[in-house]
């Protein structure tokens, strides 16, 4: 932008592999487009959009973003093992594409008439950046299913070994609903608020909004133990002990859906959610 000068260089760490995909093109859109008018248009959305790297800056023309400004790892996104050195990071891979608008029509950065109707490269000039301001919505790129235009897995679980920088092993988390019923499974759950929590057994526990709790085998990824919430999981589970006993309790409050709030056809529910807090505790020795 005017004013404004991009640094020669950026960090690419060389270890450990980043947990997120960090480009998004033609050749990662999602199959899960079935109308061929949508699919033409968003091919075209890609290629005529600015794509040059994960630290390509927004501008005036559409700028693609990726993993996207909500995707990535999530504040509480991680959890790690301090006396194995293991890190478990949950992430989702969610493209969006940017544009850059000036920020109200009262707006003193144009030194003179502002063009009509909106800025273009060559008019930059026009623009005095000590005073200019600019917006940009967050810009998510979603197709009229509600799903994010780029192929699954949409949520990874990804386990680190802190001792080498090596990925231990990578896998998609949770389902989409709509999806599952069809039998298509280990897409990663859509838009999810969620974090993981290991335990010095070697336990990995998260939920996901397609309201299954799992526990993972820290080493390995594979699932031990699965149950099925009332609603949608979100947050990170809290573990604690009462007179020597562990439990381990998960907040169930957010709606299993695929779809954003606010997509044409897919107006928010207004249903309410049967949000609970669930706890889990190992049986006692004697019940067993």
């Amino acid at each position: 932008m005017a004013g404004e000068v991009a640094w020669p260089t950026q960090p690419f760490p060389t270890l450990p592999k980043p947990f997120a995909r960090q480009a998004f093109t033609e050749k990662d859109l999602s199959p899960f487009i079935d109308d061929p008018a949508e699919r033409a248009q968003l091919l075209e959305d890609i290629r005529t959009a600015r794509n040059e790297g994960m630290f390509t800056p927004p501008g005036v023309t559409p700028t693609i973003e990726m993993p996207g400004n909500n995707g990535g790892a999530n504040f509480g996104g991680a959890a790690d093992d301090p006396v194995h050195g293991t890190m478990f990071v949950v992430s989702k891979d969610f493209p969006a594409m940017l544009k850059l608008e000036l920020g109200g029509a009262s707006s003193p950065a144009w030194r003179g008439a502002p063009p009509t109707p909106v800025p273009t490269p060559e008019s930059l000039t026009a623009i005095d950046p000590v005073t200019a301001r600019f917006k940009s919505g967050f810009g998510f790129i979603i197709t009229s299913s509600g799903l994010s235009a780029v192929a699954p897995p949409w949520t990874t679980l990804t386990a680190y070994d802190l001792n080498t920088g090596a990925m231990m092993w990578q896998q998609p988390l949770g389902d989409v609903p709509e999806l599952a019923a069809k039998g298509v499974r280990n897409t990663g759950g859509h838009m999810p608020k969620v974090g993981p929590v290991v335990t010095a057994g070697g336990l990995l526990f998260t939920g996901t909004r397609d309201r299954i709790i799992r526990a993972f085998d820290a080493e390995t990824g594979r699932v031990l133990w699965q149950s099925e919430a009332g609603a949608g999981i979100e947050g990170i589970p809290a573990v604690y002990q009462v007179n020597g006993k562990q439990y381990i309790v998960y907040c169930a409050a957010a709606r299993a859906t695929t779809h954003m709030h606010g997509l044409p056809g897919h107006p928010a529910s207004t249903d309410p959610v049967p949000g609970a807090y669930v706890a889990f505790a190992l049986p006692d020795a004697a019940s067993r």
